[in-house]
């Protein structure tokens, strides 16, 4: 049975349960691992977070996660995991070369002075490549973007660490001028349309040719059936997340990512 919704006290607000849960560490990273579909093999995990609060039990990222950026929580909470990810995903990175990590930045973080020098300390300590890599932020955040922010992503780049759009189609397809974008990812609501909605497909096909130029390509998330995945390798997108593949999970429960057998043989089109 689902817990009873908490209703909060004036002392006891979302915000202070958000603090006390990271001083705590009721956190739990995920990863949701991503695949060269044609071979099977693993590429990459995004990481992600899951909150299991002890009375209302998990607390969907969608409520946590705008009030964290909101509140400036997200500082710590992200430094935290981070750190955890580089360790955690230490034996994915040795038993497969060149495995990335695709961390989501947010708006808060980004406009942070300081936020780049402070990312890449926490990955030179846990012993993690920059460029192996990618940030991955919302196409409406890489408009908004401020001075702090533009310079927060070039240090990134700099040091290697790829720039990717991870919500292209969702919005105009426009990148913002003068940003330096080094991949995009077709996300899980475009995903969703693309086998019955010619403007969906149409979109897609743009993105795989804005994405030509870039060196980290276009991927896909949100794969849910192989008519989709035979869609898109039609289409040349080859890198791809999502259910149909393996589902988000902690470290311990994902254990040792091996390669995929491919789940179909693509019906190429003429």
């Amino acid at each position: 049975m689902a817990p009873e919704p908490r209703h909060y006290t004036p002392r006891e607000t979302p915000e202070a349960l958000l603090h006390e849960a990271i001083i705590r560490r009721e956190f739990v990273p995920y990863y949701h691992p991503q695949y060269d579909v044609l071979t099977g093999a693993p590429l990459g995990a995004e990481v992600l977070v899951r909150w299991y609060h002890p009375d209302r039990g998990t607390v969907p990222p969608s409520e946590f996660l705008p009030m964290a950026d909101r509140s400036g929580e997200v500082l710590e909470l992200g430094e935290w995991v981070t750190a955890t990810a580089c360790r955690e995903m230490a034996p994915w990175r040795e038993a497969w070369p060149g495995f990335r990590a695709y961390h989501n930045c947010s708006p808060r973080q980004l406009a942070t002075a300081g936020f780049a020098e402070r990312l890449l300390g926490i990955l030179d300590r846990g012993r993690v490549d920059p460029g192996s890599v990618d940030i991955e932020l919302a196409m409406q955040t890489a408009h908004g973007l401020d001075a702090t922010g533009r310079a927060n992503l070039e240090r990134l780049r700099e040091r290697g660490a790829a720039v990717v759009i991870d919500d292209v189609g969702i919005d105009a397809l426009a990148l913002p001028p003068g940003l330096g974008v080094d991949g995009l990812k077709l996300p899980p609501a475009l995903m969703s349309r693309l086998l019955h909605d010619d403007d969906a497909e149409a979109t897609a096909r743009q993105a795989v040719a804005m994405a030509a130029s870039m060196p980290r390509g276009v991927a896909a998330n949100g794969i849910e059936d192989p008519s989709q995945r035979e869609a898109l390798i039609v289409l040349g997108v080859t890198r791809m997340q999502g259910f149909l593949f393996c589902r988000p999970g902690p470290a311990t429960g994902l254990g040792s990512i091996q390669v995929r057998p491919l789940l179909t043989r693509p019906r190429m089109r003429g």
